[in-house]
Parts: structure tokens; sequence; C-alpha cells
């Protein structure tokens, strides 16, 4: 399916503010594939989809995910769209939108929470996206970051802040924090401190 059929698609299909997150997050990840060498339309294809699970409600998230085996754990009762989009997201891509390349469907998959082993188009999607959500990144915050992915090109200590970010945001609004997150954090920390490749 081409990359302009699937926009049109998700345009009917997603609340319009899911919709121009998107669109944001597929400009930004543009900029990052010709900053970083990436093949462009690899990534703009995972950036269009990385939300295309939110085209349920939380409810019907639930249900859905139950319905394909997904593993459901207590505090995602408690915020089941935050924590079960990404994975529905990845199924949606390969089912929905036959979506057939494994790094493409990764990267979507771990978008919100990272992993413990991210590849590189999982790195550029993840900035891509928390570059553009609503978490309050500071006007020193974002230059730094800025800094750190365009001219540094050093995607893991952009990463790293990131997380900082994201955990003292959901910490602040006393929201409940997915174990994956401080599990991806400390691996982009083993990496920067040892050199190692995650």
């Amino acid at each position: 399916m081409q990359l302009k059929k699937i926009e049109g698609k998700l345009k009917e299909l997603l609340p319009s503010d899911v919709f121009e997150h998107t669109i944001k997050v597929k400009d930004y990840s543009y900029k990052l594939a010709k900053a970083f060498d990436f093949e462009p339309e690899k990534l703009i294809l995972a950036s269009l989809l990385h939300d295309c699970g939110k085209i349920f409600n939380g409810a019907e998230i639930i249900f859905k995910a139950e319905d394909i085996g997904i593993l459901i754990t207590e505090i995602m009762f408690e915020e089941p769209l935050e924590f079960l989009h990404a994975e529905m997201s990845a199924y949606l891509a390969d089912t929905m939108f036959n979506i057939e390349d494994k790094e493409v469907i990764n990267a979507i998959k771990y978008h919100s929470f990272g992993s413990d082993e991210m590849g590189f188009i999982n790195k550029l999607l993840f900035v891509a996206d928390k570059m553009n959500n609503d978490y309050e990144i500071e006007e020193y915050e974002m230059s730094e970051l800025e800094r750190l992915i365009f001219i540094d090109k050093n995607l893991d200590k952009a990463i790293l802040k990131l997380f900082n970010i994201l955990l003292k945001s959901l910490i602040e609004k006393n929201r409940f924090i997915h174990s994956q997150i401080l599990n991806s954090r400390n691996k982009i920390l083993l990496s920067i401190k040892y050199g190692n490749k995650i």
C-alpha cells in the first residue's frame, strides 16, 4: 500500500488529534532519516502506522488485545490505550495494512516504551514520537536534544534524555509507569557507559 494511500486511510480512521500527531511524527521522521542517511520511506511508513492502534478506544482495545492474545497486566486496565496501542498498532500494520517488513513492525511495536534490543529504525521512531508528544519538554531541554540528535548525531544520549523527561512527567502526574521504560532506559545507559551496542 502506498504511503499516500495509508495516510488517507488513517485520516479517516484516527481521531483528529492522533492523526495530527502522526503527521508531525512523519515529518520529523523524514528529517531524522535525512540526518542519519536512513531510508526515508521505511521510517515514514513506520511513523505513519505507529499509532494506528488508536482507532480503538480504551474498552475496545482491551477486548481486541485479548482476542489476539496480547498479554494484559493489571496496570494496563488503568490506561489501556497508553499501554496497549503500540502492540496493537504493530498487529494492525501487519493485518490491516499488510506490512511485511519486520523492522518496521518492530519499530512500531516498541516505539512507546523502547525494548531491550532497540534497532536503529526503532531508535529513530522512538525519538520522532517523543519529540512530538505532549510531554513538557523545556526550551533548554529541546535545544539540547536537537544538538544531540542533529549536530552530535548521538541517538543514545538523546534517547536517554527523552526517557528521563518521560519518567519525570509520568511521576509528576502520578501516572502508571510501564516496567519496560525502566528496562529500556537501563539498556541505553549501559550502552552509553560501556560503548556496547544494544
